[in-house]
C-alpha cells in the first residue's frame, strides 16, 4: 500500500482571549515557528466580538441523545462573521457563560479564511482553511495550547491540498486531499499521536485520483464513495482502520464503467449498511448491503420509474431510519424505514399536495426528531416529530408570516437545540431552543448583518 509521509508542519500561534461577554480586545500571543518548511500566517484570536445576551436554560440531565458524540459540551464552534472587518472565521461560544469568548483568525482582512469541515478530536478542532499563502489546507486548533497550526500537504505556494470530508475514526482523522504530486485526490489520514499526515492509499494510479467523497464513520469503519478507475465507476467502499484493509461494499450499477454514485448519508444498523444509490434504471433510491452475507438489496423503489426518490439526510434512531424522499406525488417529505419490521412509510405530508416541505438538518433529542421544514404557509421553520406518539408539529415560527427563518445546522448540546436562523430584523444569528418553548436568539453578534454568512453555519459542539 502506497503511503506518503508529510513532516512539513508549520506552526502559527493564533490565540488572543476575549473576556467573557465583553468587547475588549487583547494583543495576539505572537508567532511560534515550527520545524517544517513552508509558511503559515495568522493574526491571533481576537476579542472584539460582543457577548451573548441569550437566556438559554440550564440542562438538567446532560442529555446528548442522537447528536453524535456522547459528552457534556462546553463549547460550540461555528463559522461566522461579526462584521468587524475580520471576515469569515471560526468563533467559539461558551455554553455556560452564554457568550462568544474567542475568534480563530487565520488571516486578517474582510475576506477571512472561510473554514470548512470542522471536526473535533482529542481536545483539538480540525478544519480546512485558506491563509492566502498556502492555499486551502488542513489546520488544527488546540484547546490545551491555545494555538492553531497548518499541515502544509501541498507545498506549492497558493495551491493547497483542499482537504474535504474531515472524519475521525479510531483515533485518527481521515479526509480527501490532493498533495500536488500527481496522485490526484486520494484518501489521507492524520495521526495526532505521531503528528504524521500521510496518504492512506493511492486508490487510483495517476493524476485523476479516486476522489473519495462523503466520508462516514461507523465504529472503526470508514465508508466513502470513490472511483478506482477499474471500470466499476463511483461506488461505495469501506476501509477497516484496524486491519488497514479496503473492500468495495457494493456495485449497485453493474453496467460497465457506470456509477451508482452513492452519496452522503450512509447509516449502519445491526450489520447492514443503508445508502442512496442509482442502479442506472430506477434512479436514486434506498439500498442496503449486508456486511455478513455480502448480499446487496434494494430497500424500496419509493418513486416508481426512472426519476428516483433521492433519499437524503439518513438519521438512525433505535433501529429506525429517518430521511427525506420524493415519491413523485407528495414532493420531498419526511419518511421512515423500520429496519426490524421492514416497513417503509411517509411520516407526514408537511407541505400538502405535490409541493415539497424539504426537511433538512435532522437532529434527535429524547426520542424527538427536530428538523427544518416548509409547509408553504409559514416558510421554512423549526418542526419536530415525536417518534413515540407520531405527532408532527411546527415548534416555532421564528420569522412570522410566509417568510422563512431557515433554521440550519441544528445541533444538540446538553439537552438544548442550537441553530442559525433569521427573524427578519437581526440577520442570521445563533438561536437556542429547549424543544418545547419558543426559541430565543442567543445574541445579535453581527448588528449590521448576518453573523452566519452562509445558510449552513458549520456548527460543532466540543467538550473543551
Amino acid at each position: 500500500m502506497k503511503k506518503r509521509l508529510y513532516l512539513s508542519f508549520v506552526f502559527t500561534a493564533l490565540i488572543t482571549f476575549m473576556m467573557q461577554g465583553c468587547g475588549n480586545s487583547s494583543e495576539p500571543i505572537g508567532l511560534v515557528d515550527g520545524d517544517g518548511s513552508g509558511s503559515g500566517i495568522g493574526t491571533g484570536l481576537s476579542g472584539d466580538g460582543t457577548g451573548g445576551d441569550g437566556n438559554g436554560s440550564d440542562d438538567s440531565n446532560g442529555s446528548d441523545s442522537g447528536s453524535g458524540d456522547d459528552f457534556h459540551a462546553k463549547s460550540l464552534f461555528f463559522v461566522g462573521d461579526e462584521g468587524s472587518g475580520a471576515g469569515v472565521e471560526i468563533y467559539r461560544y461558551d455554553i455556560d457563560t452564554q457568550s462568544i469568548i474567542s475568534r480563530i483568525e487565520i488571516i486578517g482582512g474582510v475576506e477571512g479564511s472561510k473554514p470548512l469541515y470542522m471536526t473535533q478530536m482529542n481536545g483539538s478542532l480540525y478544519f480546512a482553511a485558506n491563509d492566502t499563502q498556502n492555499g486551502r489546507e488542513l489546520w488544527s486548533y488546540s484547546s490545551i495550547t491555545n494555538q492553531a497550526k497548518i499541515y502544509n500537504i501541498n507545498t506549492a505556494q497558493y495551491a493547497g491540498s483542499v482537504p474535504m470530508w474531515l472524519t475521525k475514526v479510531n483515533g485518527k482523522l481521515y479526509f480527501s486531499a490532493d498533495d500536488g504530486l500527481g496522485n490526484g485526490r486520494e484518501l489521507f489520514s492524520y495521526n495526532p499521536a505521531t503528528n504524521r499526515v500521510e496518504m492512506v492509499v493511492d486508490f487510483r494510479q495517476g493524476s485523476l485520483g479516486s476522489d473519495p467523497q462523503f466520508l462516514t464513520a461507523v465504529n472503526n469503519m470508514l465508508y466513502f464513495s470513490a472511483d478506482k478507475g477499474d471500470g466499476k465507476g463511483r461506488e461505495l467502499y469501506r476501509y477497516n482502520t484496524s486491519l488497514d484493509s479496503f473492500v468495495r461494499v457494493s456495485d449497485v450499477n453493474t453496467n460497465s464503467g457506470a456509477s451508482s454514485s452513492p452519496v452522503a448519508f450512509f447509516a449502519e444498523v445491526n450489520g447492514i449498511v443503508y445508502f442512496s444509490a442509482d442502479n442506472g434504471t430506477i434512479g436514486i433510491e434506498l439500498w442496503q448491503y449486508n456486511l455478513t452475507s455480502g448480499e446487496q438489496l434494494l430497500v424500496s423503489d419509493i418513486n416508481l420509474g426512472a426519476s428516483g426518490s433521492n433519499p437524503k439526510f439518513l438519521k438512525e434512531v433505535d433501529g429506525v431510519l429517518y430521511f427525506l424522499a420524493d415519491d413523485g406525488n407528495k414532493g420531498r417529505e419526511l419518511w421512515q424505514y423500520d429496519t426490524q419490521n421492514l416497513e417503509i412509510s411517509l411520516i407526514k405530508d408537511i407541505n400538502t399536495g405535490a409541493g415539497s416541505s424539504t426537511p433538512r438538518f435532522l437532529a434527535e433529542k429524547d426520542g424527538v426528531i427536530y428538523l427544518s421544514a416548509n409547509d408553504s404557509v409559514h416558510g421554512s421553520e423549526l418542526w419536530k416529530f415525536d417518534t413515540a406518539s407520531g405527532a408532527v408539529t411546527m415548534l416555532d415560527d421564528i420569522y412570522t408570516g410566509f417568510m422563512s427563518s431557515d433554521p440550519s445546522d441544528i445541533t444538540v448540546a446538553n439537552g438544548l437545540l442550537y441553530f442559525s436562523a433569521t427573524n427578519g430584523s437581526d440577520g442570521r444569528e445563533l438561536w437556542v431552543s429547549d424543544g418545547i418553548s419558543p426559541s430565543t436568539m442567543v445574541g445579535d453578534f453581527n448588528p449590521n448583518g448576518d453573523f452566519f454568512p452562509y445558510l449552513s453555519g458549520y456548527m460543532i459542539k466540543t467538550p473543551f
